[in-house]
């Protein structure tokens, strides 16, 4: 029960002093910060059931299942559920298609994809995802948009949406249908009650089987 501050002093202590001893030690924590900040690899536990062990780095970049990948980040993973169509899935009015290995790999009829906040840029009107801004966190150099995705018709013109509907996907760990968080430059955040278009860098997008929560093939 140390204060913030003291809770960074210390963890940095311990990671220093356990390097420069050279011994092997495992730390239980429930805290994602002090597992990413203070271990080589980790481990991460779901009901008793390991998810996966890596580095924090490819936690973070390549999580192995829907669960690890909503858990580690703060802010969390933006996960969405889309069903899977003949072209692929869809987002906004983005469409997303599935390679032949990830289309095998499936076990249902829908895909659960996951965006950082840091991997939506924004947008010109009309591009990529409308997001409507319910709460600006400024934090100095950056600011957090928390939001909710508003669904947009054919012509892209924004309708409006219950921001408290729920998935109809499966599992406990579900985030809303529409919940989105967004990083963006601290100087200029948007208002809240704005809406702000972003497109998400397709190279950071995560595809995850929706059914059993496991990463499809890249």
């Amino acid at each position: 029960n140390l204060d913030a501050k003291l809770r960074v002093q210390t963890r940095t202590q311990i990671a220093s002093l356990t390097r420069r001893l050279g011994v092997t030690t495992v730390y239980v924590t429930h805290d994602q910060v002090e597992a990413m900040t203070m271990g080589d690899r980790v481990a991460v536990l779901k009901d008793g059931v390991l998810m996966q062990v890596d580095t924090p780095r490819a936690l973070y970049d390549r999580p192995a299942t829907e669960f690890v990948a909503g858990f580690i980040g703060s802010p969390a993973m933006n996960l969405f559920r889309s069903p899977v169509t003949d072209t692929g899935v869809s987002l906004g009015t983005l469409a997303i298609p599935l390679s032949p290995a990830q289309r095998a790999a499936l076990t249902g009829n829908q895909v659960t994809v996951g965006i950082r906040p840091e991997d939506l840029t924004p947008a010109g009107e009309g591009q990529g995802l409308p997001i409507v801004a319910d709460v600006v966190e400024e934090l100095g150099a950056d600011a957090f948009v928390y939001g909710h995705l508003a669904p947009v018709t054919a012509a892209n013109t924004i309708v409006q949406i219950d921001p408290t509907a729920e998935t109809d996907g499966t599992g406990e760990d579900a985030p809303a249908a529409h919940e989105i968080v967004v990083r963006v430059e601290g100087r200029t955040p948007p208002k809240a009650g704005s809406t702000i278009w972003v497109t998400p860098t397709l190279d950071h997008l995560h595809l995850f089987d929706t059914t059993t929560g496991t990463r499809l093939p890249d």
